[in-house]
């Protein structure tokens, strides 16, 4: 059996939905990334709230995956009374830890220490252990673009 591995941000997100009885759905892609580029080819998939926390679905989900391919979740989630709210994600185009708390000053101390950091080799994708609103999550993007993205 397909396990997914202990250091992979599936098991914040886990944690999060597991915490907020009010989940229902979060979407995910299959998609083949392209350097220095903000288009892809993207499939798109979503997952209700107890197919989330099947281990077993979602890693053979990862496992299926083409050669070319990653598998990533999206910061959209649908709560039980139909509303949007976000998980706060952003990408930092770095290498160096020490490049992370640029974004610090940016986004303010709250969400900064709400953000888990996983390095996928490419760069550092944070996940917000939390969900915002939609007045929240487009100040929250707008602040990430004021991020210097290389060092």
């Amino acid at each position: 059996m397909n396990s997914v591995p202990a250091d992979h941000p599936y098991w914040m997100v886990r944690e999060l939905v597991v915490q907020r009885l009010d989940v229902c759905v979060l979407s995910f892609s299959f998609y083949t990334y392209i350097p220095n580029s903000v288009s892809d080819f993207r499939r798109t998939i979503s997952l209700s709230r107890d197919d989330l926390l099947n281990e077993g679905l979602v890693a053979k989900l990862m496992a299926s995956t083409g050669p070319d391919e990653d598998f990533a979740i999206h910061s959209s989630v649908t709560l039980s009374d139909g509303s949007c709210v976000h998980m706060p994600m952003v990408d930092m185009d770095t290498k160096s830890p020490a490049q992370l708390d640029k974004i610090r000053s940016y986004i303010g101390d709250y969400l900064f220490h709400k953000l888990v950091w996983y390095r996928s080799g490419r760069s550092f994708h944070g996940y917000g252990c939390c969900l915002i609103d939609e007045k929240e999550w487009v100040g929250f993007m707008g602040d990430c673009c004021c991020v210097i993205r290389k060092a």
